[in-house]
């Protein structure tokens, strides 16, 4: 399944935000795990996310 890379982008940043994560920070990182994924660096892009969010979400 190929995921348009602006909404893979968008989407990461919308889910940072809904946890508290400043705009500028967001926007960045969801940037570095979109271009990480498209890189085929999937360790450190999709497969990653789940665990910040979980981390984010115990208060890390």
């Amino acid at each position: 399944m190929r995921i348009p890379v602006q909404c893979l982008q968008e989407t990461f940043e919308t889910i940072l935000l809904s946890r508290g994560v400043e705009t500028e920070t967001a926007r960045i990182a969801a940037e570095n795990f979109t271009r990480s994924s498209v890189d085929g660096v999937y360790s450190h892009g999709v497969n990653r996310f789940p665990r910040v969010i979980d981390y984010l979400d115990r208060g890390g």
